[in-house]
Formats: C-alpha cells, structure tokens, sequence
C-alpha cells in the first residue's frame, strides 16, 4: 500500500481520523495511536481528550449512584427494623428492597472502582 500523500513512497500506517494510508514523513503518533500531521492530528488529540473527561465524568457517575442506592438501601432497611410503626407485613417486604438497594450498590462501586484501574 502507498502514502495517500506521497504515491511514490510505502504506507506505514493508517491515519485514526480519515483512514488513509500514510508513510513515515506524513504520520503523526497522538499517544493513542496514527494520524495524518496536521488537521487530523489535531482532531484526533481533540476527540482522545473529549473522551478521557467523558470517561472520567462517567467514573464520578457512577461513584455518585452507588452512594445515592446506598442510602437508600439503609432507609429502607432503618423502616423494616423491628418495633418500627408500620404494618408487620411490609417489615420483611422493606427488608428486601433494602437488600437490593444495597447490593445494586456494591454492584455499581465495584463497577466504579475496575473504571479507575482502566485509564
């Protein structure tokens, strides 16, 4: 395959942005992989660091739900605690969707914590 740029000389890669084929002197490395120098360098740099804060937001997310099913969890489980004013009945019924409050939560955390080991 030959640079899209340069037909004379062999492609050594292909650009992230516009895929073409570039060689040696047109290839610009972005940490993150190949892009043709210039326009799409730049692109490609923009859309990497649009995508680490986007992945960094989506991490704070997901630590912010699973402390807001947290506590829901408890409150569910502080109104099926024994001597509580409400129907006998509901007590094992509240302790249940407390139970999954909690356990959605730890879900979610562990989730949370594998996406800070990632970047």
């Amino acid at each position: 395959m030959k640079c899209f740029n340069h037909r004379e000389l062999d492609a050594i890669a292909v650009c992230k942005h516009c895929a073409k084929a570039v060689c040696s002197q047109c290839l610009a490395d972005t940490g993150e992989g190949v892009a043709c120098r210039g326009l799409c360098e730049n692109k490609v740099r923009k859309n990497l660091d649009q995508q680490n804060e986007l992945f960094r937001s989506t991490k704070v997310s997901y630590y912010t739900l699973a402390v807001f099913l947290a506590l829901f969890g408890f409150g569910f489980l502080g109104f099926a605690s024994p001597g509580g004013r409400y129907e006998p009945g509901l007590t094992p019924f509240l302790g249940v969707i407390g139970a999954l409050f909690l356990g959605c939560a730890v879900r979610i955390f562990r989730i949370a914590k594998r996406m800070g080991q990632v970047r």
